[in-house]
Parts: C-alpha cells; structure tokens; sequence
C-alpha cells in the first residue's frame, strides 16, 4: 500500500462532506460489517469531482475513480473484519475493469479510539487527509471502535490504458 501527501483533503472540505452526507449515510450491517455508509455514483458532483482531482495530483494525471466514492462513518461498536475487495466486487460485476483502492481518512487520530485501519494484519499510519491505496485482493480492514467517531472515503481507482493505432 502507498500513502500520498501531495495534496490533502482540507478540513473545510472534510466538514462539508460530513455536513452534506449525514444524513444520507445508511447503516451497513453483514457478515463482516457494521458501520454507516453511502456511495456516491454520480460523477457530476463535487466530491466525485473533488476526489477525482486528488487522486490526479498525488497518483498521476492517468488514473481516476472508477464507479463510486463510498462515505463511511464508523461509531462506537462499528468494524470491518478483514476482507479482499476482488471477490465480492467481481462478483457484483463480473465485467469490471482492472483497479485497485484509495481511501482518505477524514478525522483525527484523537477522534476516536479503536477503529485502526490495517492491511495484511499490520496497522496503517494514520494521517488526516492524507490518500493511501491498496490492491484489489490485499486483505484489509477496520478495527473495531471503542469510542468516538471514524469517517472516511473509500473509492476504486482505474488506470487509464493508453491505446495504440497500427
């Protein structure tokens, strides 16, 4: 997983979005989830377009968010156990193009407690705003939160293929 600085989501636009999406989030609650969320498919709105712009400036110009930016909120006694994204995406839509994920955490370590953010058993670093990624099968997860509140975003990322005419 690699974790970008170039650009971070500001905390005014960090509160805008918990302000905007609060009231849409849904509470999420299966096998391996309990947490609220929402996904966001509409490309013409300015998270999407905000989230878009991020992922140009810290990743490259040639990569963008394929299909959605998911909001996430997690409160005391939420988690997500360790998972691969692939499986179940392919099996939502067995046409999907190559990818893999970003996310952005959008509160301060001292927010919450729980609630760690881990890939492959070890803990991600946390930093407020700040882009990481991880593969399509990489196993990952939420910690359990203990007190407080987590969001964040969570998006596919596509690589724009370049095509060559013979």
């Amino acid at each position: 997983m690699d974790s970008y600085n170039n650009l971070l989501l500001s905390d005014t636009e960090i509160e805008r979005i918990k302000s905007q999406y609060n009231n849409k989030l849904k509470l999420i609650v299966g096998d391996i989830r309990h947490h609220q969320g929402y996904h966001e498919t509409n490309p013409t709105t300015w998270i999407y377009k905000l989230v878009d712009n991020l992922i140009k400036k810290n990743i490259g110009s040639e990569y963008s968010i394929y299909t959605r930016v998911t909001i996430l909120k997690y409160t005391k006694g939420d988690y997500f156990l360790e998972h691969s994204d692939g499986s179940y995406n392919t099996y939502l839509d067995p046409n999907l193009s190559e990818h893999f994920y970003g996310g952005i955490e959008m509160s301060n370590s001292n927010d919450f407690t729980g609630g760690e953010f881990f890939k492959n058993g070890v803990v991600v670093p946390f930093k407020k705003g700040k882009i990481h990624t991880h593969q399509f099968d990489e196993p990952h997860g939420v910690n359990e939160i203990t007190s407080g509140e987590r969001w964040s975003l969570q998006f596919p990322i596509k690589w724009r293929y370049k095509t060559n005419l013979i």
